[in-house]
């Protein structure tokens, strides 16, 4: 489990996914952007286990759609990797920028900052840091600034 590193546009959120914005801007993309969630929501159907983590949740309402993207810094294009329905906390742990908002949220709990790094760590075979909250919690830290930072670079490519 990775932080996404894409271009500003081209997040997988709540209402809509990377794959949206590939749709036109004008009519047609209204009825494609219609096609794409409905057939989300058809895949989506009957399933109630996160894909990344096999993490089971209790129905599939709270499954998110991710999709996964190569940069292709020399020719200026993405390439699509692959796509799973993932837990809501998997979806947060996957984009940087909901992870700063809730990192920078005056309003944090600092229980829920320390369970997501735990989740973080366990996903990505690091169990041994949920023994010590703070030292999980830096190590998640640091992965995002670094994801930051490359979301910049690649918002910025061609």
């Amino acid at each position: 489990l990775r932080p996404s590193v894409v271009p500003a546009g081209y997040d997988d959120r709540a209402k809509g996914t990377a794959l949206a914005a590939l749709c036109g801007p004008d009519g047609r993309g209204r009825s494609e952007r219609a096609a794409l969630a409905s057939m989300l929501e058809e895949v989506r159907r009957g399933r109630k286990t996160c894909e990344l983590t096999q993490q089971d949740v209790p129905s599939e309402a709270q499954l998110r759609f991710a999709s996964f993207w190569d940069l292709e810094p020399a020719d200026g294009t993405m390439r699509l990797r692959g796509c799973a329905f993932v837990s809501h906390e998997t979806a947060l742990l996957l984009d940087p920028l909901l992870m700063l908002d809730r990192f920078s949220a005056p309003e944090s709990d600092v229980s829920d900052l320390d369970d997501l790094a735990s989740h973080f760590c366990r996903a990505n075979r690091r169990s041994d840091l949920c023994s010590k909250p703070a030292r999980a919690l830096e190590w998640l830290q640091q992965c995002y600034s670094l994801a930051f930072a490359c979301r910049v670079l690649a918002s910025n490519i061609g």
